[in-house]
């Protein structure tokens, strides 16, 4: 029998004990109650980054427009965060489709201004810039990010695809 929180009913105190609540939450896929414990801390204590980023990551599962506006609250309070602008990109990149893949990429290069050896936003860069069809720009990035963690499988398939996309689009340009 699967056990419910209640974070109303919790007699755990609020701040570090309802960010690892939120946290644990998420991590076991229950979010909207982690979504609800998250709210009722910032009822009490608005302006807690950490906690906006944690309600991001959940709404990333459920909604993005939330999750954006929370992770928007988060950078607000805590701007220099790369690992937040890092998380924003990548909820603008799947709603790329919809026009988001300016806002992923500005999110990824200011993360990487911030932090420049996040190899997870040089290489979701390199997404993005391959969704735009400049595959250049992508290979230099995913590049970077295998520089910055040479063992990492995803960067190195993504760099791969890339090049093979990019080969692909140089043929046919020789062909015309």
């Amino acid at each position: 029998m699967e056990r419910t929180v209640d974070p109303k009913r919790s007699r755990t105190p609020g701040g570090i004990w309802a960010i690892l609540l939120g946290t644990v939450l998420c991590d076991a896929e229950r979010y909207e109650e982690a979504i609800t414990a998250l709210d009722n801390e910032l009822a009490i204590r608005p302006d807690t980054a950490i906690v906006w980023e944690i309600r991001g990551k959940a709404y990333s599962r459920l909604n993005l427009a939330e999750a954006i506006a929370s992770y928007d609250k988060s950078l607000a309070l805590d701007p220099d965060n790369a690992i937040v602008w890092t998380c924003r990109g990548d909820v603008h990149y799947a709603l790329g489709r919809y026009g988001h893949f300016a806002d992923a990429l500005a999110s990824y290069d200011k993360a990487i201004a911030l932090s420049p050896g996040l190899a997870t936003a040089w290489n979701n860069r390199g997404l993005v810039l391959f969704e735009l069809g400049l595959y250049n720009e992508a290979l230099d990035s995913y590049s970077r990010a295998i520089a910055i963690r040479s063992g990492k499988t995803e960067t190195r398939t993504d760099r791969t695809n890339g090049v093979q996309k990019n080969d692909t689009k140089s043929r046919e340009n020789l062909g015309n």
